[in-house]
């Protein structure tokens, strides 16, 4: 992943998560720096029997440290309250050399 992106992260999961609360963490330096979940007003979350879908913005990526390890999760939970978690996948986010949030329009 590279800070000042809008990376789409399509997650496989082997639970059909389509009637489940999904919540979708990622975590550096012991810190969450982004959560999504799909009962947010802004439908961030694509899902579907077999993957979690989201973009991260610029704004989120720029966030995240260079050269370091991120961890994400899913996790969810069910209307009779069963729980489950993803297995936690790492990703480390490279540099870029104009910092900042860039636009494709400067006009308001």
């Amino acid at each position: 992943m590279t800070r000042g992106t809008t990376p789409t992260h399509k997650l496989n999961v082997n639970v059909d998560l389509t009637e489940a609360r999904v919540y979708v963490t990622y975590k550096q330096r012991g810190s969450v720096i982004v959560e999504r979940n799909n009962e947010e007003e802004t439908n961030t979350l694509t899902i579907d029997s077999e993957s979690v879908v989201l973009t991260l913005t610029q704004e989120e990526t720029l966030k995240f440290y260079t050269n370091e390890k991120v961890d994400i999760q899913i996790r969810a939970v069910f209307e009779d309250g069963t729980a489950i978690a993803s297995s936690i996948v790492s990703v480390y986010t490279d540099k870029i050399l104009k910092d900042g949030e860039i636009v494709y329009n400067d006009n308001p």
